[in-house]
Parts: structure tokens; sequence; C-alpha cells
């Protein structure tokens, strides 16, 4: 065997000390990596768990957050209400932003049933107000959220306020129907201004099915020859008041 078939074999063979340099050098940064991508997470969760428990701070004591719908006016000694995007006719969900001057004293109230009260300016049933604690701008949110039963519930919140009450299943499927509907819903298409001293209706949802049709043909819903119409309103009014002293009668057990 020729020195030069002896060289070229001994330099043909691995290198076992620089492949195992190699490896542990491999290892130690995909390690770095790990941790470094680790601590990103980490820290953003941190950092968003952080927010929300703010978040839920400030709700709570009445301070929200919707700095992007801010109202934009100088006048700061009537109420200011405008409808937030977020309102949906169809999932029966709204918002509003509200501006409640300081130094008085509101109550919300939610009113329901098949008739409107023209002489009470609302609908005959619904608890009594509710205290509005907080003044400034807050955000009221109101919905009709249905349950595995049927039946549903109005919730209403703004700022430390929260209260809801039920409907029956009759009623739900009537509001839910094709049938005429007539809505008003305050601030829905500009900013408005009102007075401190009088009602504020935000939301006024009334639905009609109309005539029964004929004999014969199939109704269009379980119960309709006991819930033809029904609607509820949701509205503010100043504790002052002689109307809003009084407490709302109260709903029949159904």
């Amino acid at each position: 065997m020729s020195i030069s078939t002896v060289l070229n074999a001994e330099t043909s063979l691995p290198r076992r000390g620089s492949r195992k340099q190699f490896s542990i050098l491999s290892l130690l940064l995909l390690a770095a990596v790990a941790c470094v991508v680790a601590a990103y997470i980490g820290e953003r969760r941190r950092r968003e768990e952080a927010e929300r428990q703010l978040r839920e701070i400030r709700v709570e004591a009445g301070w929200l957050d919707d700095e992007s719908h801010r109202l934009a006016t100088d006048d700061r000694t009537q109420v200011q209400v405008k409808a937030l995007p977020f309102w949906d006719t169809r999932e029966m969900r709204w918002r509003w932003r509200i501006y409640l001057p300081p130094g008085g004293e509101w109550l919300l109230f939610v009113s329901v049933g098949e008739k409107w009260d023209e002489s009470r300016d609302r609908y005959p049933w619904g608890p009594p107000g509710v205290p509005i604690k907080t003044s400034g701008e807050l955000t009221l949110d109101a919905c009709v959220i249905p349950d595995t039963t049927g039946h549903a519930r109005i919730s209403v919140q703004i700022g430390k306020a929260r209260f809801g009450m039920g409907v029956p299943e009759p009623a739900l499927a009537v509001l839910r129907s094709q049938g005429t509907q007539s809505t008003h819903i305050a601030g829905e298409k500009q900013h408005e201004t009102f007075a401190t001293t009088g009602r504020i209706e935000l939301l006024r949802w009334h639905s009609d099915l109309g005539p029964s049709p004929p004999e014969g043909q199939s109704q269009p819903f379980p119960g309709r020859d006991a819930v033809k119409e029904y609607g509820f309103s949701i509205y503010l009014e100043e504790m002052s008041r002689p109307a809003a002293a009084a407490p709302a009668t109260a709903m029949p057990t159904q």
C-alpha cells in the first residue's frame, strides 16, 4: 500500500469531534430560540390579561373606554345620546354612548306589554327603575337573549346598573316574527341632545302580527290566539320627576 493511499484514507474518515460540537451548538441555538418565543408568548398573555382586568375594573366603576366613540360635544349641561354601530336589529342587540351631566340622579326603566299605554307613555308591565350611580360618558348595552326553553330575557346594562326581565315564549315569537314592526332608536341617525328634566326613550320595539289567518290555515307560531302583538321600551328618567319616583307596575306571573 502506498503512502498516498494511506493519507487519503485518513483524511476521508469522519471527524467525530467536529460533528459532536456541531450537534451541541444546534441544540443550544434551538433552546435559545424556544426561550425567546416562550418569553414573548408569556409576556403577551400577561399584557392581555392585565388589559382585560383593567377593562373589567373600568366597566365595574362605570368608566367605559370606548375612546373611539366618544361624544364630540362641548355642551356638558344636557344629556347626549348616540347609537353605536354595534347595534343589530336582526339579532336584537343595541348599544348607545350616553353622556349624563353630573349632579343629576337617573333611573333606568324597561317596560313590556301587548299595548302601548298613551296615558303613561310606556308599556303596562315592568320592574321598578334601577338607579344609575355614575355620571359622565357611559355605554349602555341592551339585548334580547333567548334561552333553551323558548323564553327570553331582556338584559340592560349601563355603568354599574344591570338588570333584566323575562319575556314569555308567545311574546318572543311575536317580537321575532315577520309581522309589522315599528321601532324607535335614539341617536340612530345622528347625535341627539335631550334636556335633563324629561324622559329619554332610547328604544321602543313593537311587533304586530296583523289579522289572524283564515280558518283552516296554519298558525305562524303556537299561541298566536293568545298574543298577537307585543313590544318593549327602554328609557331613562330623572328621579325628581313624579312619574319616576313611583315604581313601575310589576309584570304578572306568566
